[in-house]
């Protein structure tokens, strides 16, 4: 792949091909810092899961306006 490749994917432009190198890391990524996140909030809100908060950063996400870049586009049944 390319140099840059990562920003002109993310841009929208071209789908990253489902369960490709690039789409996992996007996936694993995703999850680890909802795991982070989850073991910060722990204390506070102990019943908090890393799934509702990775359903919350993509509702989130889905809310930012038309100024934010596109995220990436995969075409697959796994979110």
């Amino acid at each position: 792949m390319p140099h840059g490749w990562c920003g002109y994917w993310s841009s929208g432009q071209v789908p990253i091909p489902a369960g490709s190198r690039w789409e996992l890391e996007i996936r694993i990524a995703t999850l680890w810092a909802a795991e982070l996140m989850r073991r910060g909030l722990a204390p506070r809100l102990p019943a908090v899961t890393a799934l509702h908060l990775d359903y919350w950063l993509w509702y989130a996400g889905r809310q930012q306006g038309s100024d934010v870049q596109p995220y990436h586009r995969t075409l697959t049944t796994a979110y």
